[in-house]
């Protein structure tokens, strides 16, 4: 009888735990399921936020609603407007202000929230995207001479240019750097950047030529140019200033 008693009671008792093992594995697989669910709207919600920004050209807006193909769910968008650095943050930031290479507005951050009833944190999904906006197509590299410059340049004198970059509507394109390069006519000379972003360059008149064996020097009359070049959307862009009269004096 004794032996009959304990065998129901330990058959009830491994039933009961298997029918809270059974009902504590199909709550797990139904949260999973949820949670496969709002990932999957919320990457489809940015994506469609992407898609019309991309169609329409505009940047994306905050809003939110439910999705009749995922019922239950609800999602949140939210836009955050953005600056870029380059080439990061990281090296940018060890600067001053006025001299990171910032690129300004190049689009927005977006951030996709769904969630789920009941309400809580582990009933959420959340996506984030960046989308930028559409660049504007660069028409050509502007030089302009400093109207400091003193002219013909002497020996071992400066003279400093502007560069800019515009568009087919000669509209000046932000965020674009430059690298500055002298070329030689019949003079000689060394140029480079005054910026960080490469946006001011100065020329150097150099009379006589430091990397010859022999002593070389450019009479009165020589010249020279400086040429500013820019890589933007995958090309590369440049331009030469106009000639730079040259004295020995």
């Amino acid at each position: 009888m004794i032996e009959t008693l304990f065998s129901l009671f330990f058959i009830a008792t491994t039933l009961l735990l298997t029918s809270q093992l059974l009902i504590t594995a199909t709550r797990l697989q139904h949260e999973v399921e949820e949670a496969i669910g709002g990932t999957h709207l919320a990457d489809q919600i940015l994506s469609r936020v992407r898609a019309n920004a991309e169609q329409s050209g505009t940047p994306p807006t905050a809003g939110g609603g439910v999705d009749s193909d995922f019922p239950g769910y609800r999602y949140q968008v939210e836009v955050i407007g953005c600056d870029l650095y380059s080439p990061c943050s990281t090296v940018e930031l060890q600067f001053p202000a006025s001299e990171r290479r910032l690129i300004p507005n190049p689009g927005t951050q977006v951030k996709v929230t769904v969630t789920w009833d009941p309400p809580g944190p582990r009933n959420r999904a959340i996506a984030y995207g960046l989308i930028l906006k559409r660049l504007p197509t660069l028409d050509q590299l502007n030089i302009s001479a400093d109207a400091a410059n003193v002219t013909p340049v002497g020996k071992n004198v400066n003279a400093e240019f502007a560069v800019n970059a515009t568009d087919t509507s000669n509209q000046v394109i932000p965020g674009v750097f430059f690298h500055w390069y002298c070329s030689p006519k019949t003079g000689n000379g060394y140029a480079a950047a005054k910026t960080r972003t490469g946006s001011r360059g100065q020329f150097t008149h150099i009379y006589k030529n430091p990397y010859r064996s022999a002593p070389m020097y450019f009479p009165a009359g020589s010249e020279c140019l400086v040429q500013a070049r820019a890589r933007y959307n995958g090309k590369e862009f440049e331009c030469n200033s106009s000639a730079i009269p040259l004295t020995d004096i």
